[in-house]
């Protein structure tokens, strides 16, 4: 399946974001929860609001990302797994812990994720400012099920590299799909296609497009819907 994230269109609302998902072709969206200090938070964690939103824009929530500010609160997992039930999402998404990021990092140690098999655990990205995840990227086969992001992976080894890791690792079970051009990641693919028909060509796990405000020109709708389209054509083209 190829979804969206909601996250590549925030701060828009998710009405918005849902129908310009899918003016753009898409078959679902990956929602991203928001915190509770944020505008969003009440429509993102609402049952019947998101199932009334599939409905009206013929979407599958296929994928449920947990808040920003899990790694604070990883306790509510409980309750972002029983709205991935009610919600039939195929999959929830949460990111290898930091070093220094005690809370979640016991969490993350504790948790079963045998018992949980629709968890797909993300890469992060390495940072100067920021410690080392602590599954590194020549760990990542450790991983029982895996969301790949293709620009973490750019933004901290070789581009090399990356292709010979999404080549050798066999538990990966989603792609987040956007480009890194040095300085910013999450940017539009559609300059750099040939690198993803290259490592992505005749894949079969999901196709998550996760891009950012900057990977628009401006977001006017028509611009918005414009480069989606571009974006989508090249993911259902590998």
């Amino acid at each position: 399946m190829i979804t969206l994230s909601t996250a590549s269109l925030y701060p828009y609302s998710l009405p918005r974001i849902f129908e310009l998902a899918a003016l753009a072709g898409f078959q679902g969206v990956e929602l991203i929860l928001r915190d509770q200090k944020d505008n969003a938070y009440l429509d993102s964690w609402d049952i019947d609001y998101l199932k009334g939103l599939e409905k009206k824009h013929n979407l599958i929530i296929n994928s449920i990302h947990v808040p920003f500010g899990f790694k604070d609160q990883p306790e509510d997992f409980s309750k972002i797994s029983e709205l991935a039930k009610k919600l039939k999402a195929k999959f929830i998404i949460i990111h290898i812990p930091r070093e220094d990021e005690t809370t979640y990092r016991a969490w993350f140690v504790r948790f079963n994720f045998r018992n949980n098999p629709n968890v797909l655990v993300e890469n992060i990205h390495y940072k100067k400012d920021y410690t080392d995840p602590i599954i590194r990227y020549n760990s990542l086969n450790i991983i029982k099920n895996m969301c790949f992001d293709v620009a973490h992976a750019l933004r901290s080894i070789t581009q090399s590299e990356t292709e010979q890791l999404i080549d050798q690792l066999k538990n990966i079970k989603q792609f987040h799909v956007s480009w890194w051009d040095g300085k910013e990641d999450h940017l539009s693919i559609v300059k750099n296609a040939s690198f993803f028909q290259k490592v992505l060509k005749n894949r079969k796990e999901d196709l998550c497009l996760e891009l950012c405000p900057k990977a628009f020109k401006n977001f006017t709708e028509e611009t918005v819907v414009k480069e989606l389209r571009k974006n989508r054509k090249i993911l259902e083209n590998l």
